[in-house]
């Protein structure tokens, strides 16, 4: 798939997983030696202020997924597409934007893929969009949730919703002769996450919000180790096919539990029911711009999102980190920002730091 005049955008360049994937991007080609260029979009004008993001060698390009204008001229001559670009919000009254975002944006991204000949699109799909795991059976794979994706019909989240109709509109677009590959990450964790859409909760039990740990299951996978999948999908990936990228499946007791032994703190001993994380969802939605919980949420913690991700890791030869060090990672980077406080984490010194 790589050649020397390779050009390829990268959607969502300056959100969690877009930043992951354009480092992941910069390294393969430097090891490679390969000269191809990188272009990223993102919604402001000129280089990102951040100098973390202003210093990585691509092409940054303003345009917005919901303009289908600006998406047709990032396009333009590129080779290759990662569509990473997406709207997280669980509240009700966020519906319009990501229905806008995840659907209308995905829609424009392919239809504009489809004009100008790209020859290929790596999707970041959702879990949410593809089924529901059962702690009392095995993982799900892909074919598996795919299969059972009915199930999600009742969830209110507008994200679960909006990704659901756009994973709807898939068949069609390989039917039309798009080279489309879909990338499911897990719930990501680690370093980078300035919007904090990730991290919401990890955040809130670091500072001591979170009094117990809450119900459920997730799958926990590094940004960086969902970043290169996205970049072997590119050359390895098979069209047409899903491949999830879940990293641990593991309960909240153990992320909290992991949490504490680094931040140096007794780990949570009692479980927090779910009826009332409910009523507190509900209320907090409507008082608060951006709460820690709301009722999509709530409703996401009464089940286990654990898969089986064997076959990423079986053709990609793909390996993850563990949990620790991503956990670790992620709390080193919210003290040294000041989002945790690190009188909150006084173990977290005694924890060794890890490679990039």
């Amino acid at each position: 798939m790589w050649g020397t005049t390779m050009v390829t955008l990268v959607t969502g360049g300056t959100g969690f997983i877009g930043t992951a994937v354009l480092r992941a991007l910069v390294a393969h080609r430097e090891t490679d030696q390969d000269p191809g260029a990188i272009r990223a979009l993102w919604r402001g004008e000129g280089t990102p202020s951040d100098p973390e993001l202003a210093r990585l060698p691509v092409s940054w390009v303003t345009g917005d997924v919901t303009d289908p204008a600006t998406i047709d001229r990032a396009v333009a001559d590129c080779d290759t597409i990662i569509h990473v670009a997406g709207r997280i919000a669980t509240r009700p009254q966020d519906a319009a934007i990501c229905d806008a975002v995840n659907y209308g944006g995905t829609i424009n991204i392919f239809e504009a893929a489809l004009r100008h000949r790209v020859r290929r699109v790596v999707y970041t799909a959702s879990i949410f969009a593809l089924g529901i795991g059962d702690p009392t059976k095995p993982p799900l794979d892909e074919v598996a949730a795919y299969q059972q994706r009915a199930v999600l019909d009742h969830f209110r989240s507008p994200y679960v919703r909006s990704k659901r109709r756009a994973e709807a509109t898939i068949p069609q677009y390989l039917d039309r002769g798009l080279d489309l590959v879909m990338v499911y990450p897990g719930f990501c964790v680690g370093p980078g996450d300035h919007y904090l859409t990730s991290s919401r909760m990890i955040i809130a039990y670091l500072r001591g919000q979170i009094p117990g740990y809450l119900p459920g299951g997730l799958c926990q996978v590094d940004v960086r180790d969902a970043a290169i999948a996205h970049v072997r999908a590119l050359a390895q990936g098979r069209t047409g096919e899903r491949y999830l990228v879940t990293g641990h499946n593991v309960t909240f007791q153990e992320v909290f539990g992991q949490l504490a032994e680094i931040a140096g703190r007794q780990p949570p001993r009692w479980r927090l029911p779910l009826g009332p994380l409910r009523l507190a969802g509900s209320v907090l939605e409507r008082v608060t711009a951006q709460p820690l919980l709301d009722s999509g949420v709530a409703e996401l913690l009464a089940h286990t999102w654990w898969y089986d991700d064997s076959k990423a890791r079986r053709e990609w030869n793909l390996t993850y980190r563990s949990l620790a060090t991503s956990l670790a990672d992620a709390a080193r980077w919210f003290a040294d920002r000041g989002i945790v406080p690190a009188k909150r984490m006084p173990g977290l010194a005694l924890t060794a730091r890890s490679a990039p």
